[in-house]
């Protein structure tokens, strides 16, 4: 799993790998089984939500924005490039 790691302003600038095995021993605030749970739900959203298909000339990136205050998350769709951090040659893989 590749996990972001955000700043204090809460935005991500920073990717890193995370075994789910380590879960537990390299955060505080999740075990195992509350991300497990937290993935399903998460990825059921995506299923139901995010239908547009990726292309190379098409690299809209899906941005989501937790507000702490209320607890919701929203999504917005973006095409703008500083978005966009995964190389071509991964996605050559699933196209």
């Amino acid at each position: 799993m590749v996990i972001g790691l955000r700043d204090n302003n809460g935005i991500v600038n920073r990717l890193e790998p995370l075994r789910i095995s380590k879960i537990e021993q390299t955060t505080r605030t999740w075990t195992r089984q509350s991300f497990v749970n937290f993935f399903l739900h998460f990825t059921q959203f995506l299923k139901k939500h995010v239908t547009d298909e990726y292309s190379l000339d098409h690299k809209d990136a899906v941005l989501f924005y937790f507000s702490p205050s209320s607890k919701t998350i929203t999504m917005t769709k973006s095409s703008d490039p500083k978005y966009q951090f995964l190389p071509d040659w991964f996605f050559n893989g699933f196209l």
